[in-house]
């Protein structure tokens, strides 16, 4: 063989591996199970005292960004989930960043969820904590939103409560699977 025929062959060889490994590649970034002590971006965590001792009572929290529209501004809105039960999930709401200063507080919310199979469910919610400006959906929306996080990506939409009564301040949250990815786990070690 010639200079010109091998050095053809090692060219289709080195692309052939490179193609093999390019999907090899690709495969190996699909998705797998998670371990069973893998809770994604869930934490599980402990309340504790005035004095920093843990109260052997424990919560999941998470926070996920998503959108705000009020009268005159629009912008970037979070919600962070304290989760304590499948039926107990309170929230706080915060626009524009994480500090106390961004967090936002209305007397009633109403809205729906979306799971990762398109039913949809009405979801309410009103503030339970005036200081911490904590709100908690009811025992029903709870359980709504606790089975859609259990199949996945998740979509909230919301209205709030503003001035004089109206509802006209609205929140989207749109959980994808990597958002919702290790709650069903994070949820088994807050039951265990």
């Amino acid at each position: 063989m010639d200079k010109d025929t091998i050095l053809g062959l090692i060219v289709i060889i080195v692309l052939i591996c490179g193609g093999i490994w390019a999907c090899k590649a690709c495969n190996s970034s699909e998705e797998k199970e998670l371990a069973p002590d893998d809770t994604g971006n869930w934490k599980v965590q402990e309340f504790t005292d005035n004095f920093g001792t843990g109260t052997g009572k424990r919560f999941i929290t998470q926070r996920f960004s998503g959108r705000f529209s009020i009268p005159g501004a629009e912008g970037t809105a979070y919600i962070e989930f304290l989760i304590t039960g499948s039926d107990t999930i309170a929230f706080e709401l915060y626009r524009y960043g994480y500090s106390n200063s961004d967090k936002v507080g209305h007397n009633y919310f109403e809205g729906a969820i979306e799971d990762a199979e398109g039913n949809r469910f009405p979801i309410s919610a009103s503030i339970t904590s005036v200081n911490l400006l904590r709100n908690t959906f009811d025992k029903t929306s709870s359980n709504n939103i606790h089975n859609a996080l259990l199949k996945g990506k998740v979509k909230i939409r919301f209205s709030a409560e503003g001035m004089a009564g109206r509802m006209n301040n609205e929140y989207t949250f749109d959980l994808s699977d990597w958002g919702a990815r290790g709650y069903s786990n994070a949820f088994r070690k807050l039951t265990q």
